[in-house]
C-alpha cells in the first residue's frame, strides 16, 4: 500500500498509470492529459489514500475537468504529446476519449462527492449530466431528452454540449447508484439500512418512499439549517434510535422514518 501511495500520488491528484517502460500517464506537469477523472473519483469510492488527498483530488477535478455539460475524462486533450499507443488521438480534441465528456463516469463522480459530504457539488454534477436539464436546448444537444448519450463533446470542440451514441452506455446504472446511495444516502447493510444523505444545502425538507427487503419505508428528511451532510438523529415509528443504522428487526410492514440533519 505504501509503495502504491508513493508511486501514484502526484501533489494534488492521482496519476492515471504507468506504461511497461516506466512512462507515467497523467503527471501534473505533462503538457497534455495531465489530469484524469477516474483515478480521482475512484480513490474516494475505494477509500484509498488519506482524506486530505481525496479532497485535493476532487478539488482538482472541479478546477481542471468540469464543464457546464459534465466532467471531461481527461484534460488537456492529446494533440502533440501523446504516449505511444494512445488511441484517443484518433479523435478530435474534446471528442470521446480525447478530453470528451463520457457519461458513465459522471455517476461515479456524483457518488465520490457524496461520500465526501459535498452535497452541493454532487448535485451540481448530477444536474450537468442529466438529459432533462437540456429540454429547452434539445436542438443543441441533438439527442432524445430522456436518454444519456455515450459521450458529450467538451469545451475544445466547436460543438461543445452535443451528445452522441444513444442507448449504448451504462450511465443509467452509475447515475442511479450515485443518486440513491450517494445524494439520497440509501445504503443497505447486512443488518439493515443506513440513510445518510449528501444533498444541496437549499433542500430544507424532502420525502422518499422505498421498499426495502419487502418492507415499506416512508422517509422524511428535515434539513432546517441548510446542511450538505451529517445526520443528527433518526426516528423510526416514533422512537429515536441510537446511531444511524436502521436494523431490519425493528422494521414493521410499513414504517415512518424521520431523518434530522
Amino acid at each position: 500500500m505504501t509503495e502504491i501511495l508513493d508511486a501514484c500520488w502526484n501533489e494534488d491528484r492521482w496519476i492515471r498509470g504507468y506504461k511497461e517502460d516506466g512512462v507515467v500517464i497523467g503527471n501534473r506537469k505533462d503538457p497534455e492529459a495531465s489530469m484524469w477523472l477516474n483515478p480521482q473519483s475512484w480513490s474516494v469510492i475505494a477509500d484509498f489514500g488519506t482524506k486530505e488527498q481525496q479532497e485535493l483530488a476532487m478539488d482538482s477535478v472541479e478546477r481542471e475537468l468540469n464543464t457546464p455539460y459534465g466532467a471531461m475524462v481527461m484534460y488537456p486533450a492529446y494533440e502533440n504529446h501523446s504516449f505511444n499507443g494512445a488511441l484517443m488521438t484518433c479523435f478530435n480534441k474534446g471528442v470521446k476519449e480525447n478530453a470528451g465528456i463520457f457519461s458513465q463516469p459522471q455517476g461515479w463522480l456524483i457518488l465520490a462527492e457524496s461520500k465526501l459530504g459535498h452535497g452541493n457539488r454532487a448535485y451540481k454534477y448530477w444536474t450537468e449530466a442529466a438529459p432533462a436539464t437540456y429540454n429547452d436546448d434539445a436542438d443543441h444537444r441533438t439527442l432524445e431528452p430522456y436518454v444519456y448519450g455515450q459521450f458529450v463533446e467538451a469545451k475544445d470542440s466547436p460543438f461543445a454540449g452535443r451528445a452522441h451514441v444513444h442507448w449504448l452506455t451504462g450511465t443509467a446504472s452509475t447515475v442511479m447508484v450515485g443518486t440513491t446511495e450517494g445524494i439520497l444516502g440509501l445504503n443497505p447493510e447486512a443488518d439493515g439500512i443506513v440513510i445518510d444523505p449528501s444533498i444541496p444545502s437549499e433542500w430544507k425538507s424532502y420525502t422518499m418512499r422505498k421498499v426495502f427487503r419487502g418492507k415499506v419505508l416512508n422517509v422524511t428528511v428535515n434539513n432546517p439549517n441548510g446542511s450538505e451532510h451529517g445526520v443528527k438523529s433518526v426516528t423510526v415509528n416514533g422512537t429515536k434510535i441510537e446511531g444511524i443504522l436502521i436494523r431490519d428487526d425493528i422494521l414493521a410492514a410499513e414504517n415512518d422514518i424521520v431523518i434530522e440533519m
